[in-house]
């Protein structure tokens, strides 16, 4: 009983951290997913709510892992070539 509601303080403390977070859509074949994840990067880094820096810090670490990964290794695929921005 005790646990179910530590996992449920867990949730409503999670479910308002990433409530702050916006929306990220990711096409790993579209050049644009880049700047959309740099855009992302400066958006979540500027939120400054003190009680979700943990939760947010997890997320900027994770999406700039990521972030790298594709802007180094994906850029010379050729299905990487695609432009179309305005879809994420």
């Amino acid at each position: 009983s005790s646990d179910l509601r530590g996992d449920q303080e867990d949730f409503l403390y999670t479910k308002r951290c990433t409530s702050q977070l916006p929306d990220l859509y990711i096409d790993v074949h579209d050049s644009c997913m880049v700047s959309k994840m740099r855009d992302y990067l400066l958006a979540v880094e500027n939120l400054t709510d003190r009680r979700c820096q943990y939760t947010l810090d997890s997320t900027v670490r994770l999406v700039r892992r990521l972030f790298i990964i594709m802007a180094k290794f994906c850029q010379a695929e050729p299905a990487f070539w695609t432009n179309k921005c305005s879809l994420l």
